[in-house]
């Protein structure tokens, strides 16, 4: 059971009867040890090899280039605070050939510190690392002119108003299958009918 974070949710409703098998949770809701009958680990930051593996997988890169990469990894997961969510957007990012392996921290860096400015002490967490590697990111496709970029950019504007867990597709097709409808109609209808689209929106959020 991946992300069984909602508090609201007793798990243990989802456990199937029987005294075979095993259930692994993974969880940041510290009520949930109360399920524990054989301990539990706490997951932190990843160990080095790990996290350097992980990150040469994330990029892409041909397993024949490993050993010459080894250090190049090891300078971006230190950088990354060995997490592992920072790590795979990383990955992500180099593997879309917008900058090399070895340039990747000097980028991160940057982004970091131009991040960190607008933050209070107490926020410079692990957590830190992820917003940079999302800032990163964002950063290039604001420069992009492919057309692809620039709706994900668009999308990020708009899932930004939205809770983050469980954002129903069912809000962006009828929002388009409406918007279609819209483009058929007079401009009088129009200007009503986006109204009703926006009201729309609203209710489904």
């Amino acid at each position: 059971m991946d992300n069984a974070d909602n508090r609201k949710i007793d798990y243990a409703e989802y456990f199937p009867s029987g005294h075979r098998g095993s259930i692994i949770i993974t969880t940041r809701n510290q009520e949930c040890l109360n399920h524990s009958t054989v301990g539990h680990k706490l997951l932190d930051r990843l160990e080095v090899e790990d996290a350097i593996t992980l990150l040469l997988k994330a990029s892409g890169l041909d397993e024949d280039l490993w050993p010459l990469q080894q250090n190049a990894a090891k300078e971006a997961v230190n950088v990354l605070g060995l997490h592992a969510l920072a790590i795979i957007q990383a990955g992500a990012f180099i593997r879309k050939s917008l900058c090399s392996l070895e340039e990747y921290p000097h980028e991160f860096q940057l982004q970091r510190q131009r991040l960190l400015r607008f933050r209070p002490e107490q926020a410079q967490s692990i957590h830190g690392d992820v917003y940079a590697t999302f800032e990163v990111s964002a950063r290039v496709l604001e420069e992009s002119s492919d057309q692809k970029d620039i709706d994900a950019l668009e999308l990020l504007g708009m899932l930004a108003f939205l809770h983050f867990d469980s954002v129903p597709e069912l809000l962006f097709t009828k929002a388009w299958d409406y918007a279609r409808e819209i483009s058929k109609g007079g401009e009088e209808q129009s200007h009503q009918d986006i109204t009703t689209l926006s009201q729309i929106g609203r209710a489904h959020v």
